[in-house]
């Protein structure tokens, strides 16, 4: 079934997947209990979310064009999809740097923040 039945298989097993955990931690619960009333969002949420978005977006910005470029490269020969995995595996590894050193500087921000400096 090529492609097809691959991707037939990936979403069914996921599927199954998340009902067995529906299931497993409905009978055996979840260690703690929680209601609706424990959710809040107070200005510290708020604030999160300010600062989390625009990393949130860029992140999803990248990955939607690296999506078109893979769909452009698809419609073409098997040498310009398999040039694509190339780079796109030597931007990860490039990238690897700049996104380890983004999300310490996230959790440094967040420190600050949480203790107002």
């Amino acid at each position: 079934m090529g492609a097809k039945g691959a991707a037939i298989a990936t979403v069914s097993v996921q599927g199954f997947s998340f009902l067995f955990a529906l299931v497993y931690l409905c009978k055996k619960g979840i260690g703690y209990s929680f209601y609706k009333e424990d959710i809040c969002f107070s200005k510290y949420i708020q604030k999160i979310m300010q600062i989390g978005f625009p990393l949130g977006l860029q992140s999803v910005l990248v990955n939607i064009s690296f999506l078109i470029i893979t769909i452009i490269a698809n419609q073409m020969d098997l040498i310009a999809y398999a040039s694509l995995g190339v780079v796109e595996k030597l931007m990860g590894f490039l990238m690897l740097s700049a996104i380890a050193l983004g999300s310490a500087l996230a959790s440094l921000i967040a420190l600050n923040v949480g203790a107002e400096q």
